[in-house]
């Protein structure tokens, strides 16, 4: 039995006694862990089935399959935790200030226990790129190594290559930018507002800096359904919301949300985020906050299949980067180097890399055709329904 509907995931938490339901049958439960790991819940689920006592009831076997998982995803936070705190270490040593992204910021801040909240990379924003490229260099040296890339640097991409620890293996992401690249017109024109009135704070003694919070739900929505629109979606990001909100209930500044939602072009994610969490938490927009969102428009990817909004989002990318940036941006993607295909189709290691040029072309032509037909039908829809 597969279990991927997000309510589910939410039960499991909620009511943790459902866990019970499925222990007569190892496999639905076994379905139900392996999809809550997958998005990022289990140690949530863990708890809340440790905190309500339930575990003790569920067959020895199933409880230490259960405390074997917990003993190694402990484990492999914590090291992630010691890797990220010696990282920062590095950069405030060397006068940079680090902006916290997503999880490393996410666990202090707002999650009861920090290890409630899965840490699988370092996401980390500086004030500008000049700094960003300091500190890429600072781990650089430290024997941190770049994992092979297509763009240049800030070429359609919102953060320099991923760096990998030389013995943790921990992937770190520098960006310049949210949700789109800082030579990107959307960033400059309005996008760079996510990163005013941030919010300095402690981490592990180290003195770091976050994004305020109507930033960070402008940004995890647009992460999760606009920067990643070509990809299923994880459930992880509606506890984040729930946390944020919960924390920041009676200082949370609704209008300062739509605002920076409309100035990041993520207002429509904004509003799909939450769509899920009244559907599965029971939390929802104020009336008045959902008709202002709803006013700034939706944006395309939302409305197209997965494979056509990723097209989307690179065409986007393309058009709102200059014509010469996106000149030179279309020759990579056409023809990247070919250490770079070999790293993108290890499968096919075999291959010639002429041959690999064109399997790539093909299917860059085939998802490129789908998404003008999608893109047609959308617009024969809005025509007939006179939007």
């Amino acid at each position: 039995m597969e279990c991927e509907r997000w309510e589910d995931l939410v039960e499991a938490i909620e009511r943790p006694a459902s866990i019970l339901a499925g222990a007569a049958g190892a496999e639905r439960t076994e379905a139900l862990v392996d999809a809550l790991s997958a998005n990022g819940l289990f140690p949530l689920a863990y708890h809340a089935w440790q905190t309500a006592g339930v575990l003790k009831e569920l067959p020895p076997e199933q409880r230490e399959r259960l405390r074997e998982r917990t003993i190694r995803y402990l484990a492999g936070w914590l090291v992630a935790w010691e890797e990220i705190g010696g990282v920062l270490d590095r950069w405030l040593a060397a006068g940079l200030t680090p902006v916290l992204l997503k999880g490393a910021d996410l666990a202090l801040r707002y999650y009861p226990e920090p290890h409630l909240r899965p840490i699988s990379d370092l996401d980390v924003l500086f004030p500008s790129t000049a700094e960003s490229e300091r500190a890429f260099a600072l781990l650089e040296s430290a024997g941190f190594r770049p994992e092979e890339g297509l763009q240049d640097h800030w070429s359609l991409a919102q953060h320099l290559p991923a760096l990998r620890a030389p013995v943790t293996g921990l992937m770190v992401e520098i960006h310049g930018a949210l949700l789109v690249s800082p030579r990107d017109s959307r960033w400059t024109g309005g996008g760079v507002r996510l990163i005013e009135d941030r919010r300095p704070y402690t981490w592990q003694g180290r003195r770091v800096e976050g994004l305020a919070p109507e930033a960070q739900v402008a940004y995890l929505c647009g992460h999760m359904w606009l920067q990643h629109a070509g990809e299923p979606p994880r459930a992880m990001v509606l506890y984040d919301l729930k946390m944020i909100l919960e924390k920041e209930e009676s200082v949370f500044r609704w209008p300062r949300l739509v605002d920076l939602a409309g100035a990041a072009g993520a207002a429509g994610a904004v509003l799909q985020g939450f769509g899920s969490l009244e559907s599965c938490l029971g939390l929802d927009l104020p009336p008045e906050v959902r008709s202002a969102l709803e006013a700034c428009g939706q944006e395309p990817e939302l409305s197209l299949s997965p494979s056509g909004a990723a097209v989307e989002q690179l065409v986007g990318r393309l058009r709102h980067e200059g014509w010469l940036g996106a000149l030179k941006a279309a020759w990579r993607i056409a023809f990247p180097s070919v250490s770079y295909m070999r790293w993108r189709y290890p499968v096919k290691e075999k291959w010639p890399a002429v041959a690999l040029y064109g399997y790539r072309w093909v299917g860059q032509a085939g998802r490129m055709a789908l998404w003008v037909l999608e893109r047609l039908r959308l617009g024969l829809s809005k025509r007939m329904r006179g939007e």
